[in-house]
């Protein structure tokens, strides 16, 4: 590495020498050597002079990066020496020209002009037929003149904080597919239709927000307030794309579906690729409609939804000035049936299935089960001739059943309450007394033992202990 004057050096990066000062005086720059492909001069004092110079001794020039250095023009000849400059970078100075000498440079792809004194669109992109980033931040633009921004090589345009109020699709190249656009004083009028019909079209990488007018400055465009006056129409519109064409509907907070009225008027309108149009017209608007409204476009489980406030001021109170906030439009929507949503609110339609088909899953198990149990395990029959001994009386049995003992059969032991006087309870009992002390090879066979507590064969000792099947 060799070092050129006090601030100066020469290096190589990917096999590209690179000459790089940094606080030089005018005087320095006679020290660049030729044959460099970039030449960087930060926070330094130079004129037009040194850069005619620079650029007419070295043709191979490829990027040329001048930041910091104060200057607020560049007189240049055109030359051959621009021929193969492909970055140019004049951040960070006072310019409020666009130098009319870099034109010639026919392969410029990157060009960065951000923090200068740019109050319009410097130069026409029609020039640079190669030209695919463009950064235009931090200047004072506040308008976009006809087709100054129109290249079809175009592919990133940084805007970003300077005074744009609107902005239109039309104002840009069929190829452009990134922009920056945050930090502008957006005006939300009827104007926004144009702006989110750009805005759906484009990768904007912040969510921008309304600056004009105050009752609206800070919200962003996904939630919006509209005051209307007391007694006046107002409209809203919603535009939703889906393959295939999506559903839109209105709700509010008081009610789960607008349906059209006398007053309010739902509209829908279907164009033939894939889009569709809602409209909600209201012709007076009265204290009773300040809600909170959502505009919402369906496609079988698949839901986007945009809400926004509006707000009923008094005809008394209202100002003078001109309210044009009397249609907006909430959002162009896409909506397609192959690709998640972030914050996917058909969740709720899901949980509603769920919560229907987890009760009716259970019963069908409950009744399945209920079968199972009386198939496998039936009921014993008790009151057989073949459980009571051979001697026992037929005519006892009559009795015993006449007299209405209730017998349930809880968890294989049995409970028999009696219900009759005390002179029958007395004969009862003997007869009983005769079926207990009887053999047990006909309980052996017709009764069903616990499946753990198994009484003694040879004590014929019923356990104390039952356990549930």
């Amino acid at each position: 590495m060799l070092i050129f004057a006090f601030s100066c050096r020469l290096f190589s990066q990917n096999n590209r020498p690179i000459f790089e000062c940094i606080n030089i005086s005018t005087n320095e720059l006679s020290n660049i050597p030729s044959n460099i492909m970039t030449l960087k001069l930060i926070n330094s004092k130079i004129n037009d002079n040194d850069i005619n110079e620079i650029i007419n001794t070295n043709i191979d020039i490829v990027s040329l990066i001048i930041n910091y250095c104060n200057i607020t023009k560049i007189s240049i000849n055109p030359s051959r020496g621009l021929i193969n400059l492909k970055n140019l970078d004049l951040s960070h100075n006072s310019l409020s020209k666009f130098p009319i000498g870099f034109l010639s440079a026919k392969r410029l792809q990157r060009l960065i002009l951000s923090h200068n004194k740019f109050i319009s669109i410097p130069i026409n992109l029609s020039s640079f037929r190669d030209l695919n980033h463009l950064d235009l931040s931090y200047n004072e633009i506040n308008y976009i003149e006809n087709e100054s921004l129109k290249s079809n090589s175009l592919e990133f345009i940084d805007l970003s904080y300077n005074k744009l109020e609107y902005v239109q699709r039309s104002d840009f190249g069929t190829q452009v597919n990134f922009v920056e656009l945050d930090g502008n004083p957006w005006k939300c009028d009827c104007h926004l239709r144009d702006f989110v019909k750009f805005q759906k079209e484009t990768l904007i990488s912040k969510s921008l927000q309304c600056y004009t007018p105050l009752s609206l400055r800070g919200l962003s465009w996904s939630y919006l307030l509209l005051e209307i006056e007391e007694g006046k129409s107002f409209s809203f519109s919603c535009n939703a794309w889906g393959d295939p064409r999506p559903s839109i509907l209105w709700k509010s907070n008081k009610s789960n579906e607008i349906q059209s009225n006398a007053r309010m008027i739902i509209g829908y309108e279907n164009d033939k690729n894939g889009w569709i149009r809602s409209e909600l017209n209201v012709s007076t608007a009265k204290f009773d409609d300040e809600d909170l409204y959502m505009c919402l476009a369906r496609i079988g489980l698949n839901e986007m939804s945009k809400k926004f406030d509006l707000r009923i001021i008094s005809s008394l109170n209202s100002q003078n000035e001109t309210k044009n906030l009397t249609k907006i439009l909430i959002n162009e929507s896409t909506i397609t049936t192959t690709k998640n949503d972030e914050h996917r609110p058909y969740l709720s339609s899901i949980l509603i299935i769920l919560f229907i088909c987890v009760p009716f899953f259970m019963i069908i198990v409950f009744y399945t089960v209920i079968i199972r149990r009386r198939k496998y395990f039936p009921k014993p029959n008790l009151l057989t001739k073949e459980f009571f001994d051979e001697d026992f009386d037929e005519r006892t049995l009559g009795e015993i059943s006449q007299n209405a003992t209730r017998t349930y059969l809880l968890e294989n032991a049995i409970t028999a309450e009696v219900e009759q006087s005390p002179q029958q309870q007395n004969q009862i009992t003997e007869n009983t007394k005769t079926f207990c002390g009887s053999s047990m090879k006909y309980s052996d066979r017709n009764l069903r033992k616990a499946p753990l507590a198994q009484y003694d064969r040879d004590t014929s000792i019923l356990p104390l202990v039952q356990t549930s099947l």
